[in-house]
């Protein structure tokens, strides 16, 4: 007789969560205070909790696994890169078995697009369609003063109206724990369920206005409370990967 055996202390996420933990030598409070969470928050997924969405993807990147693996236990537990085997990445993104915490941070690339024209329909769910690995140097040096490396994500930008800033196609990586406007940054806002990358700047009456950087197609709305703006983010850097 054929018998099947089954690891029972991977069955749930609070076991895997605690595996990878013990595996890459964590306390627990790396990993809740990594994801910006509490402890409370940390005790309630131990005791059966779930874990889902946006603190699902932090908590992954801290145990360098993939999402769907830490909340089903199935597929692939460490991110591969084969599906990137024939794209060739700038000297700051690393591929290949990488798992150095102390260097590396894994960002997701999000299903959310952002456009820059009339804007793309927000998703039900962040789905993380791939996972890059940075270099933890290159986010110190080359980003600036951010909320937190674990906020980090990119997404596609679609449309032309922020040209020649962004362009269509291009990916931005996206600060999404910064929520507050300031003069002349470039964000993620979400008005009417869908999506837009637009300037904000601040008038000298105090208000803020939207605008597009392209000049052929330059809009500018007032931050009047009129509507609901949700800022998701800010773009704090842009990955071009066109062929040319």
């Amino acid at each position: 007789m054929n018998l099947i055996t089954v690891d029972r202390d991977m069955e749930t996420t609070a076991q895997r969560i605690e595996s990878r933990r013990v595996a890459l030598k964590l306390s627990k409070t790396d990993v809740w205070k990594g994801a910006g969470l509490s402890s409370g928050v940390y005790a309630q997924w131990m005791n059966g909790s779930k874990l889902t969405g946006e603190n699902l993807i932090k908590v992954a990147r801290i145990l360098q696994v993939t999402p769907t693996w830490l909340e089903t236990g199935k597929g692939e537990m460490v991110p591969g890169n084969e599906a990137n085997a024939d794209l060739t990445l700038p000297s700051i993104f690393m591929s290949g078995d990488i798992v150095s915490s102390e260097r590396f941070l894994t960002v997701p690339l999000l299903n959310a697009r952002a456009s820059m024209g009339p804007g793309d329909a927000t998703p039900d769910d962040e789905v993380v369609i791939d996972l890059l690995r940075v270099s933890r140097d290159w986010v110190a040096k080359a980003l600036g003063p951010i909320s937190n490396i674990n906020n980090l994500a990119f997404i596609h930008a679609i449309g032309d109206s922020m040209a020649p800033t962004f362009n269509d196609g291009d990916i931005l990586l996206v600060d999404t724990g910064n929520k507050t406007a300031a003069s002349d940054k470039v964000y993620v806002l979400e008005a009417h369920n869908r999506l837009f990358i637009k300037r904000v700047r601040q008038r000298l009456d105090g208000a803020f206005e939207v605008s597009s950087d392209n000049p052929a197609v330059k809009t500018v709305d007032v931050l009047n409370g009129d509507h609901q703006v949700v800022i998701k983010g800010r773009i704090v850097y842009l990955w071009n990967g066109r062929r040319i």
